[in-house]
């Protein structure tokens, strides 16, 4: 990528709106502004909707606020890997990552494994996703609808173990 915006004015560089859209069209600019837009909420923001992966460059802070978080792993939930362990035990920041790509759940916790609401979101992105949920999420007709949806073989993740009336 270039940044664009080196043939700018100072004055331009460091405006917050040029900055945004700058950072709208190619989240990566972010990597070539000054410190302080940088750490601009707004412009932070910006970049990670359009590349999630840019989160792993912003400052802890940032990196800590559940808004841009969201917005990341929304873009990219393969960028969950490098959102601290307090966010990656928030249903909220699990399901939007797993929407987005359901094989994330191959890495999430066993609590998150075993959560109904991530599991179905999983599913229904990618149905062989079931073979990363726990043995609970495959009992339950919802989960194994959705995936079956999805794709027909996931069945074979589903557990036996119960009636579950499939």
């Amino acid at each position: 990528y270039s940044y664009v915006l080196q043939y700018a004015s100072d004055e331009l560089q460091n405006s917050v709106h040029v900055v945004t859209a700058a950072v709208t069209q190619n989240g990566l600019i972010l990597l070539e502004v000054t410190k302080g837009l940088r750490n601009n909420e707004q412009i932070v923001t910006a970049a990670v909707t359009q590349n999630g992966l840019v989160l792993q460059y912003v400052n802890e802070g940032l990196q800590n606020n559940e808004q841009i978080v969201t917005a990341a792993v929304t873009q990219n939930g393969l960028v969950l890997q490098y959102v601290n362990e307090g966010l990656q035990s928030s249903e909220q920041i699990v399901t939007a990552a797993v929407t987005q790509n359901g094989l994330v759940l191959e890495f999430l916790s066993n609590t998150m494994k075993n959560n109904e609401r991530v599991v179905t979101a999983a599913v229904t992105q990618y149905g062989r996703a079931s073979e990363y949920a726990s043995d609970e999420p495959q009992n339950n007709n919802q989960v194994v609808t959705a995936a079956a949806t999805k794709n027909g073989g996931t069945l074979e993740y589903a557990s036996c173990r119960k009636t579950s009336g499939l």
